[in-house]
């Protein structure tokens, strides 16, 4: 039979992206707006030509552009739409069988030629097998019906009185192209569904299927991929207004340089607090001065990489301080990671030395030179600011990142980059001397560096709480009221832990809360809200492979969609096709960042970095990152996201790679089959769950 070959149960219907962020999908109503929009005279005399009028022929032309177009905004490669039945004379057309479905294989190397021939065949076909009813033509496909049990046809077209049929609620259609001669003009009424699209964004679709004509028509032998459908005010809207982000910084500055000039400012200022012990910013210069004499006379040459292994502590910090100050980069890493873990980073990165506390000790196959944090011998050295060895081009840190399970990669951050984010993170949150900072961050974790070194080229106070601490929330809560905290930052589902345990006097003194490395949820800001309703909640997004922040959103209302905002300072963001093409704004694409945050690239691994950190396409000698994200520009230039286009998850600030942890559960003696997904509550929330089969029945904790 002619529709069973035709159709495979994967198969789907394919429409335009929706554009309405909040719409709710409510099938039971049917809120119908529409737009008209002639085609421009040059394409009308076009398709007229072409078809030399022939109703069959123009309609052919028209079905094969606007399976153009939904490829261009959604990068399927099998496009299936519906049409209306060819009207026949003597015909008694039955409810079921007024429309027809058509499907067409496109990818990017095709020309409207081939797609046109392809379409004439496919057309003819369904009009000599029409006479059949609805229901037996699409009972391989899983379509849609609504409360009434009206089939939904996402993307429908017709073309003059032949095909059109009274409104009897036969079919519902998301959008429905239909298209008349009236005055030797090809003319368009785009219908569309009120809930799921707006006017101005129906409107851009029918320029940007003019435009298509336009280029199509003239230039049937182009590939696809070579066709740009956007105007150039659309082009320079995405390239450059949503992107005018130029911040002057003083440039060519370190890291450690602006820690160093502020506290020439600010001496006796307390710079970090833990436990009951304080260091000014004075202190802090001073013994990390020493620390990186020492390492100096260890051997330690600009750009080395420097591990440093420890817990929550003042030293950790003169330990960061130190090795920057030397002119070294530093290698955070977890006392907790597992072993094997910490031998593989260590190797990776030939650390020649190790900072560590003195309770800590040294992996037993580590041959490198080990150095206490606690050594009283470092005192001995002079305290006074040591020449910059380093200049803006050298590495200050490199971030092992990608998950818990397997071998991770080491980003390496240059101080341009890093520097960057940092006067950005400074200027956006207005920090001062006033403000006190509550560290929860692992300083193994990107988020740590822009939350703690912004305050700290600020003057701002860093609260540090200990391992233990930083998991009991009652702990928090009581140090954000005992010290008067006014600036903290967390993943979003653990800030509402906090909340859920808070009072508002204990929060009373917050002024900004960044939520980062999760997706933020109404519910947190609602709560947020009603515990002190001064509190002004910023949405970070960024890869590591960007410096930590790419883009931010203030978020004032609790009715504000949450976006993840626009481009920080001297930061560009590109939301792409496959072939780097820029997507129109509702479309979705993969997010590529550029600028001044860009990461020199992974340790080791010139074949990931090559194919990671690519050519910008519209900067000649720049460079861009892909992210693996895929997100659209909203009108007003905010970009949503909308998730990964890998199997990775980012729980809990967290980068976990799927197929690494299934890979972990496979390793385990007596498991066949597993299987690892990230599992989202009524509240957004992520949580990791793996399933497993093994040969016989074994506990969570055999397996583990």
């Amino acid at each position: 039979m002619y529709w069973a070959s035709r159709f495979e149960e994967e198969d789907v219907l394919v429409h335009l992206p929706y554009c309405k962020i909040d719409f709710k999908h409510a099938h039971d109503t049917n809120q119908q707006n529409y737009i008209y929009k002639p085609l421009s005279v040059e394409v009308s005399n076009k398709i007229k030509s072409i078809s030399r009028n022939n109703p069959m022929a123009m309609y052919t032309i028209l079905l094969s552009g606007v399976q153009c177009l939904l490829y261009k905004y959604t990068n399927e490669t099998q496009i299936m739409m519906g049409m209306r039945v060819m009207e026949e004379k003597n015909s008694d057309l039955t409810l079921s069988n007024k429309v027809l479905l058509l499907k067409n294989n496109i990818d990017h190397t095709m020309s409207f030629k081939s797609i046109f021939n392809q379409m004439k065949v496919i057309f003819s076909e369904a009009i000599q097998h029409q006479q059949i009813s609805f229901r037996k033509m699409v009972e391989r496909l899983n379509i849609q019906y609504d409360l009434n049990h009206v089939p939904m046809i996402h993307t429908l077209v017709s073309l003059g009185k032949a095909q059109t049929v009274p409104d009897d609620n036969n079919v519902r259609a998301a959008t429905m192209f239909h298209f008349d001669l009236e005055n030797e003009n090809v003319q368009l009424k785009l219908t569309y569904d009120a809930e799921r699209y707006d006017q101005d964004y129906m409107m851009q679709a029918a320029e940007h299927l003019d435009q298509l004509f336009a280029v199509l028509l003239h230039q049937p032998d182009l590939a696809l991929s070579q066709v740009e459908m956007l105007s150039t005010a659309q082009r320079n809207e995405l390239l450059f207004d949503f992107n005018e982000t130029k911040v002057a910084y003083p440039q060519h500055k370190l890291m450690h340089q602006l820690f160093e000039e502020q506290a020439e400012r600010t001496p006796d200022h307390p710079a970090v607090r833990f436990e009951s012990s304080v260091l000014t910013y004075r202190d802090l210069n001073q013994q990390s001065n020493q620390l990186a004499r020492t390492l100096q006379a260890k051997g330690l040459q600009t750009g080395q990489f420097v591990g440093i292994m420890a817990e929550r502590s003042l030293k950790m910090i003169v330990g960061l301080l130190g090795i920057l100050k030397a002119g070294g980069a530093y290698v955070p890493i977890d006392p907790e990671y597992p072993a094997d873990r910490i031998q593989f980073i260590l190797e990776d990165s030939n650390a020649a030395w190790l900072l560590h506390h003195s309770h800590i000790q040294k992996p037993e196959q580590y041959m490198g030179m080990s150095i206490l944090l606690e050594d009283t011998a470092h005192s001995s050295n002079s305290h006074l600011n040591l020449e910059h060895s380093a200049s803006a081009s050298d590495l200050a840190y490199m971030i092992y990142t990608s998950g818990t399970t397997g071998n991770p990669k080491g980003v390496m951050i240059e101080h341009a980059s890093i520097v960057n984010s940092l006067q950005w993170k400074s200027d956006f949150y207005h920090f001062s001397g006033n403000d006190r900072v509550l560290m929860l961050n692992p300083f193994v974790f990107d988020s740590f560096i822009t939350h703690f070194f912004g305050p700290m080229i600020s003057g701002s106070t860093v609260y540090l709480l200990n391992g233990q601490q930083c998991k009991d929330a009652v702990a928090i809560n009581s140090m954000i009221r005992k010290e008067k905290i006014t600036h903290i930052q967390s993943p979003p589902s653990f800030l509402m832990t906090l909340l859920e345990q808070a009072q508002a006097e204990d929060w009373a003194s917050m002024k900004n809360v960044v939520a980062a490395g999760e997706k933020i949820v109404p519910s947190l800001i609602h709560r947020l809200n009603h515990i002190n309703p001064r509190i002004e909640v910023c949405n970070e997004y960024g890869p590591t492979e960007n410096s930590v922040v790419s883009t931010v959103l203030t978020i004032n209302s609790t009715e504000q969609y949450i976006s993840i905002g626009k481009p920080i300072a001297n930061n560009r963001i590109y939301i792409l096709s496959e072939q780097r093409e820029l997507q129109p704004a509702g479309v979705q694409g993969e997010l590529c960042v550029t600028g001044a945050g860009l990461a020199r690239g992974y340790l080791n691994r010139p074949d990931l970095t090559t194919e990671k950190f690519v050519d910008d396409p519209f900067v000649p000698g720049a460079k861009m990152y892909k992210t693996g994200d895929f997100a659209r520009w909203l009108p007003d230039g905010n970009i949503e996201y909308i998730g990964r286009m890998d199997h990775q998850e980012k729980i809990r600030g967290y980068r976990i790679e799927l197929g690494e942890v299934e890979g972990a559960l496979l390793n385990i003696t007596g498991i066949q089959e597993a299987i690892a997904i990230a599992i989202e509550d009524e509240a957004g929330t992520k949580q990791l769950c793996a399933y497993f089969v093994g040969v016989e029945a074994m506990t969570i904790t055999e397996a583990a």
